[in-house]
């Protein structure tokens, strides 16, 4: 998360808001961040062979909605489909929640959010507003 604000801020600071490699960089980043390192946290906690089968439906349905973005940008305002950020505050909270579930449930509450979050950032009916 805090390389996305580091990239934000030097882009402000460099004037990159229009430019095409600004963007690129900046689906680079979220890609990382918000895609990436929370699979391998996830992995990491709870090393289930299940979160390895749907870790890459859940990448790949990310880097779907990065694509989109990069493409499509904002329609009306709304962002279609979740932002991938979104999973940089969603899955420290399963971490937390996890705590207070038995081990055994742990693979299933991360194997649903990542089937979850995946349908929810591949949809293009669901519209969330910028904030």
């Amino acid at each position: 998360m805090w390389a996305d604000v580091a990239l934000g801020w030097l882009a402000s600071q460099r004037k990159w808001a229009k430019e095409n490699s600004q963007k690129q960089i900046e689906g680079f980043t979220d890609f990382l961040c918000f895609l990436w390192a929370p699979v391998q946290f996830t992995v990491a906690l709870c090393p289930h062979p299940a979160l390895w089968a749907l870790a890459p439906v859940f990448i790949l349905a990310g880097a779907f909605r990065l694509a989109r973005f990069n493409v499509e940008g904002l329609m009306g305002g709304r962002y279609l489909g979740l932002p991938v950020t979104y999973n940089g505050y969603l899955f420290p909270l399963a971490a937390l929640a996890s705590h207070f579930l038995v081990p055994r449930a742990t693979p299933f509450l991360f194997g649903g959010l990542f089937l979850l979050l995946a349908l929810l950032m591949a949809t293009s009916t669901l519209r969330i507003p910028e904030a």
